[in-house]
């Protein structure tokens, strides 16, 4: 039997459904679905079509974030960034220091990440000035 939290006897056997992953993540379940939709984190399924997480999911479920969120860049800029740690052989081990060591060769500092998640965050109309109607 196993246990409730997808803990399997080995790391093999470790799968997590999605609520635990988007918990330890700090993300809403429906953001793992739309990241699974785009392609940036595609987990295994069961028989019975639910996504199964594994250990290496978590991680790069980490990178993503950190792409995301922390960095600021949109989907398809995480998505070049992660190919180009697939290239890159000797990184692809540990995915979160290369992220890292790349961060800070480009430079991406503080108000580079603040101004690209501001920009990210308007969406929609944009405010336009009010006509004052005299009368």
């Amino acid at each position: 039997m196993k246990p409730k939290n997808g803990l399997g006897k080995n790391k093999k056997d470790f799968n997590v459904a999605i609520s635990y992953v988007a918990s330890y993540l700090g993300v809403h379940p429906r953001t793992l679905r739309i990241w699974d939709k785009q392609g940036l984190l595609v987990p295994k399924r069961k028989k019975n079509k639910r996504r199964c997480y594994t250990l290496k999911d978590i991680e790069l479920g980490q990178v993503v974030y950190r792409l995301l969120v922390k960095s600021g860049l949109n989907i398809s800029g995480a998505k070049m960034m992660l190919s180009m740690l697939e290239m890159e052989r000797s990184f692809s081990k540990n995915k979160y220091e290369a992220l890292l060591l790349i961060e800070e060769n480009a430079k991406i500092t503080k108000e580079v990440q603040e101004r690209n998640i501001a920009n990210n965050l308007k969406r929609g109309r944009r405010n336009k000035p009010k006509d004052d109607k005299k009368d």
